[in-house]
């Protein structure tokens, strides 16, 4: 409903007095009286003054202000806090307790752990029995494999206790885990062994996982060892500061380099690959941005996986140019985008020199050579 005059000298009078009174009480008792006629449901009327086109009526708008009282402010401002409260409450109670996520195989009845979430005060993870949500031990549910990732991005986990009937463990399950040290293993596991903090399997011809947060500069992987496993050395390429191994010396008798083997390791400056090597994984070398500014790949590498060396140019463009190779292009298997870009730029199509065939005293000699001649600047 509308409050409306009919358009009339009489009538924009009456209509001025009933608005603009005498004094301000008689216009305040017009103004409150207008505005009972007014209400959220009605249909917009033109502003003050304004002809209505269809009534031919002078109209004047008059909302009413909904003012909350002040017990309903302090109610709402009560019930918003309150809110938040809780949320935080559930929130740090969810991130302070210990929770081991367990599977059990249908067919054997064997456990394992499938996840883990813990607070970041925990400092040390024990994988040997099954335990309640209370902590308490169930001995007669021992831990028997881990599954994928079991553990990954555990940043605050320092040292993890692997049992004695732990025989299983899956791909990357200590992925990510920027603070471990160690790995500790229980006496009479027959299927995994720690040397150094470092986790191998039992006749140390599988280096499974290099702790994260050892935080060397140099590694000399043991002799013996035939495979590198899927994200044995992986870390997190944005992390500079955790990120401190400079120098790996591979060993005479490795065979495989994993996939992921050595994914993100900014830092890593020689690349000197044995001759026994037969196979570099997929995405091994990905975003090793400090690598040599040539290499040479022994002639047994007989694969190269998809994206070996992906990102392997850093932001001063100083990473491979030049990939020399022993074996010649028809008997090497290459996969997709194997190669890395020399500018790290998204659009770039600028990619190393690669050279077959090449004998390893001949790669030495040019590159003597060349670094003689001051061409590049890593050797």
């Amino acid at each position: 409903m509308r409050y409306k005059i009919p358009i009339s000298r009489e009538g924009i009078t009456e209509a001025a007095r009933a608005v603009y009174g005498n004094s301000r009480m008689q216009k305040h008792a017009q103004e409150q009286e207008k505005v009972k006629f007014y209400t959220y449901d009605d249909i917009p009327a033109p502003g003050d003054g304004e002809i209505d086109p269809e009534t031919g009526f002078v109209s004047r708008k008059r909302i009413p202000k909904r003012n909350m009282p002040a017990w309903q402010r302090a109610l709402v401002v009560g019930v918003i806090a309150a809110m938040v409260a809780a949320s935080l409450v559930i929130g740090f109670s969810r991130f302070s307790v210990n929770r081991l996520v367990y599977e059990q195989n249908e067919e054997t009845g064997a456990w394992g752990l499938q996840h883990f979430v813990g607070p970041p005060s925990q400092k040390e993870l024990r994988l040997d029995f099954v335990r309640t949500e209370e902590g308490g031990v169930q001995t007669d549910k021992p831990i028997t494999f881990l599954s994928d990732f079991a553990v990954a991005d555990a940043t605050f986990v320092e040292s993890v206790y692997i049992g004695p009937q732990v025989r299983e463990i899956d791909r990357m399950a200590f992925n990510n885990m920027h603070m471990l040290r160690e790995f500790v293993l229980a006496p009479g596991n027959a299927w995994f062994c720690a040397e150094d903090g470092v986790l191998f399997s039992k006749d140390k011809t599988i280096l499974i996982s290099y702790p994260m947060g050892k935080n060397e500069t140099r590694y000399v992987i043991p002799g013996g060892v035939t495979e590198i496993a899927m994200g044995a050395f992986y870390h997190n390429a944005n992390n500079k500061e955790q990120n401190p191994l400079e120098e790996i010396v591979f060993n005479e008798g490795l065979e495989l380099i994993g996939e992921m083997a050595f994914f993100g390791n900014i830092n890593l400056r020689a690349l000197d690959l044995p001759g026994s090597l037969r196979v570099i994984g997929k995405d091994a070398f990905s975003k090793c941005g400090a690598l040599p500014y040539r290499i040479y790949i022994p002639a047994g590498v007989e694969e190269i996986g998809r994206c070996a060396f992906y990102k392997c140019a850093n932001e001063q463009n100083t990473s491979i140019h030049e990939v020399y190779i022993g074996r010649e292009a028809a008997d090497i298997v290459l996969g997709d985008s194997w190669l890395p870009k020399i500018d790290p730029k998204a659009f770039a199509s600028n990619y190393p020199g690669v050279f077959f065939g090449v004998a390893p005293e001949d790669f030495v000699a040019a590159a003597a050579r060349l670094m003689g001649e001051g061409a590049g600047n890593h050797g």
